[in-house]
């Protein structure tokens, strides 16, 4: 799944998947209410994007892109899919693709039940004056067909270099509502997982620590020895390719893990 490409190569690919998956929607105009957008623009923490994905464009950006990037908003509407490769560092140049391809697969598996939210963690970008930034990507369904394939989405952007330490990405894609189901990816493997990224030991294990106890104290909780907790903990941080547990408990919360 995590192929990697040169630009053309990447460039190739992002189209024909495109055409294999939208073929019957092209064409057809993409509306998205104005008072969505500016409801939508409010946050100032973050960098919103309506994305149209029939036709790999940019509907509406917040204006602290510029801020954030470098960038200006102008820059991303008459930008093209090439435009958009280029933000990235070399080494996760093929993330649309990737992030693409990813989630139409899990779109399929789930038809029509699929309300996915998705989030991608760690992205290295490129600001405007070449310095690297770390992205943490979240994906909200604003519209999709009667068959469950997304035409429009709203993503939120957030800076996250000051948590990350590792070089991959990852990425979690969270559907169902009675029943949850759990996709979950790690840029330096080849296929995705059909489970969550921390397991429920871990997550209980990182909400006793969110709570401030001591590892001893979380031992006694779960029933576990502290060496377990002390490896729980060690796993998520690895794993997240975070920092530190301050940086392990602020992802966590961001993307809806916890």
């Amino acid at each position: 799944m995590l192929e990697s490409f040169n630009t053309t190569k990447l460039l190739h690919e992002i189209l024909g998947l495109q055409k294999d998956v939208y073929a019957n929607e092209v064409g057809k105009p993409i509306i998205v209410k104005d008072s969505y957008i500016n409801e939508f623009s409010k946050s100032e923490n973050s960098v919103r994007i309506i994305f149209d994905h029939v036709n790999l464009k940019v509907l509406h950006i917040s204006e602290n892109i510029e801020t954030m990037g470098g960038y200006s908003p102008k820059d991303f509407y008459r930008g093209n899919l090439l435009f958009a490769l280029q933000l990235f560092a070399k080494e996760h140049n093929n993330f649309i693709y990737v992030w693409l391809k990813w989630a139409f697969a899990v779109q399929v598996k789930y038809g029509t039940s699929f309300k996915g939210k998705q989030a991608i963690c760690g992205i290295k970008a490129k600001h405007k004056d070449g310095h690297i930034l770390r992205l943490l990507f979240r994906q909200c369904i604003i519209k999709e067909t009667a068959t469950g394939v997304v035409t429009v989405s709203a993503i939120t952007l957030d800076d996250i270099t000051h948590i990350m330490k590792s070089d991959f990405y990852w990425g979690r894609i969270e559907c169902g509502t009675d029943e949850k189901y759990f996709h979950h990816l790690i840029s330096t493997e080849k296929e995705d997982k059909a489970y969550d990224i921390l397991s429920e030991r871990e997550k209980e294990t990182l909400r006793l620590l969110m709570l401030g106890k001591e590892s001893k104290e979380i031992a006694n909780d779960l029933f576990i020895s502290s060496h377990t907790v002390d490896n729980h903990r060690r796993n998520m941080i690895q794993k997240l390719g975070v920092r530190d547990t301050t940086g392990l408990a602020q992802i966590c919360k961001m993307v809806g893990i916890i």
